[in-house]
Formats: structure tokens, sequence, C-alpha cells
């Protein structure tokens, strides 16, 4: 009987140290794993960063495009506009002309 318990007792004194070293060891492996996988987020982030960054520069150069082909348009137009205006007021004058000739004439 004495055996018996002198095996229980070493018995449980193995298991219990067994148990401290299976959680030691299970702890660092999830350390681990969670070191590798905050590391894999950090690059994602990272990339994703890089992305959203590259994707506004992208946006300001065609926005900086788009404002001055915005501006050469307006320029344009308003080089037409003055051109029209002054073939107006040539035609006023060209007809003002015509209408004092003819009121002279009569």
């Amino acid at each position: 009987m004495e055996t018996l318990t002198w095996f229980l007792a070493i018995s449980s004194v193995s298991l219990g140290f067994l148990s401290v070293v299976l959680s030691i060891l299970l702890t660092h492996i999830t350390n681990k794993t969670i070191k590798s996988e905050d590391a894999r987020a950090k690059e994602l982030i990272e990339r994703m960063e890089r992305g959203i960054r590259e994707t506004i520069e992208r946006m300001d150069i065609r926005a900086e495009q788009s404002a001055k082909e915005t501006k050469e348009l307006l320029q344009r137009m308003d080089e037409r506009t003055e051109s029209l205006l002054r073939h107006i007021s040539d035609l006023i004058a060209a007809e003002g002309e015509k209408t004092r000739e003819l009121i002279k004439m009569r």
C-alpha cells in the first residue's frame, strides 16, 4: 500500500510538473504566433497606407491637370467671346453706317 501511495504521489508531482512545462511551452508558441501575425498585420497596414498615399498623389496630379486644362479652356473661351464681340460690334458699326447713308439719301 505504501508503494502505491508513493507511486501516486510521484505521478501527481510528475503530472503537475508536466502541466507547468506544457503551459510554458504553449505560452511560448502562442506568443510566437501572435508576434508573427502582428508583423503580418503591420505589413498589410503599411501596404494599404502606401497604396492610399499613391492614390491620393495620383488624384492630386490629376486635379492639377484638370485645373490647368480648365484654365486653358476658359482662356480659349474668353478669346472666342472677345473675337465674337469684336465681330458683332463691327457688324453693328457697318449697319449703322448703312443706316446713316440711307437716311442721307432720303
